[in-house]
């Protein structure tokens, strides 16, 4: 059965593109959710650049079926460090989880991001919890927050 799953890529600049290509040829889905911010620019005081970042640097979401791809398949396929486990096996990331990400509208300014109104409770605390780690964490430190909010984001779905 297909589930999400979490995988580290490689540090460096092309290589979420590289791993993205790789995993898109062997039949999985990959989904790295990319935030729009503003940055600041040392060349023009008072201006900014506007760049498109990964949410979660360093990590992706895969979705297949073990059982048909292989787990090291997927890990051999350039720009993939590992897939994330837990216990020494990998765990699925749930899938209203990942659903709630996607339902976040890519590459806009954090700020303007509100659930839906048609999202049901639980979605919107999930939105919710979203929102607050996106405002709350630098760019360097949500790579390294990544997958403890990811669990705790699952756990909240079993209440």
């Amino acid at each position: 059965m297909e589930q999400w799953y979490l995988a580290c890529y490689k540090p460096g600049k092309d290589n979420i593109y590289k791993a993205q290509m790789a995993l898109s040829k062997i039949s999985t889905e990959v989904f790295c959710p990319q935030l729009r911010t503003r940055r600041p620019r040392t060349d023009r005081p008072g201006r900014f650049r506007q760049v498109i970042e990964p949410l979660f640097p360093g990590y992706l979401f895969v979705l297949f079926d073990p059982v048909i791809i292989h787990t090291s398949r997927v890990e051999a396929c350039p720009g993939i460090n590992y897939l994330v486990r837990s216990a020494g096996q990998i765990t699925p990331i749930r899938t209203i989880v990942v659903d709630q990400i996607m339902s976040l509208p890519l590459c806009r300014d954090a700020v303007s991001r509100t659930p839906q109104p048609h999202i049901k409770r639980q979605q919107q605390r999930i939105a919710s919890q979203l929102n607050a780690f996106i405002e709350s964490t630098q760019p360097e430190e949500r790579g390294a927050l990544a997958l403890a909010f990811i669990q705790s984001l699952g756990a909240t779905c079993d209440r």
